[in-house]
């Protein structure tokens, strides 16, 4: 009558175990960066036909570290490039995406002024990114350069990678 007990609770208790232990592990390895690595041909476009209508190619590049966690909002830490901008003062803040926002995160940089002292004018708000789990597709919905540091930026832009044309950028953007 033991044994049969004994028997019935290694049934229950080994199989509960590994599971317990698999789900451990597939938590953890959620917590691996992904190394990012890339450079893409972009394309620049403004949605409406004002003076400031914008419509030209560039490129974007990132090098840095996308985490992944299973359960919480996506970040990246690291570097991104995007030509249309230029050089811009400061230093890329880390990027939350966050599920609230559909996947789009906050690309700003953050400099300090000659003081050292950090106030709420030392950011540069570029706009909103999202990025695929490979890096392969990225979409920004950025502002004009002439925007940067403003309260409330005249016209928006588009920025997708990688896209060579109007058309690869709609598509990339849109699904169309």
């Amino acid at each position: 009558m033991a044994n049969k007990r004994i028997y019935a609770v290694k049934i229950v208790v080994i199989p509960l175990i590994v599971i317990i232990l698999l789900c451990g592990i597939i938590f953890s390895l959620s917590w691996i960066p992904k190394n990012i690595d890339v450079s893409y041909p972009a394309y620049v476009y403004s949605g409406d036909s004002s003076a400031a209508f914008v419509s030209e190619q560039t490129t974007i590049a990132m090098k840095g570290k996308l985490y992944r966690p299973l359960f919480l909002d996506a970040r990246y830490d690291g570097t991104v490039d995007i030509g249309y901008y230029g050089s811009i003062q400061g230093t890329l803040m880390e990027i939350q995406f966050s599920k609230d926002w559909q996947g789009y995160g906050h690309v700003i940089w953050r400099y300090f002024d000659t003081s050292g002292a950090l106030t709420i004018t030392d950011f540069n708000y570029i706009g909103d990114m999202k990025i695929t789990s490979n890096a392969d597709k990225i979409f920004i919905n950025g502002v004009l350069p002439q925007d940067i540091g403003k309260d409330s930026p005249t016209t928006n832009v588009y920025i997708a990678a990688p896209a060579e044309t109007l058309e690869d950028a709609l598509q990339l953007a849109f699904g169309r």
